[in-house]
């Protein structure tokens, strides 16, 4: 694989995280239902998580 294709990868890899970080915290401030925002803030708890050494 070339170093372009690796880059184009990479961003396209970011964009897709963000949007989909996006799209979660949107859901969990705009569900009608309880359980769908609590479910949404814990998948973007899930998403957003970084472990530490």
């Amino acid at each position: 694989m070339h170093s372009p294709d690796i880059a184009l990868i990479a961003v396209l890899t970011g964009l897709v995280h963000t949007a989909t970080i996006a799209i979660t915290a949107l859901t969990s401030l705009a569900a009608h239902t309880p359980r769908r925002r609590r479910d949404a803030r814990e998948t973007l708890r899930l998403l957003l998580f970084v472990r530490r050494h």
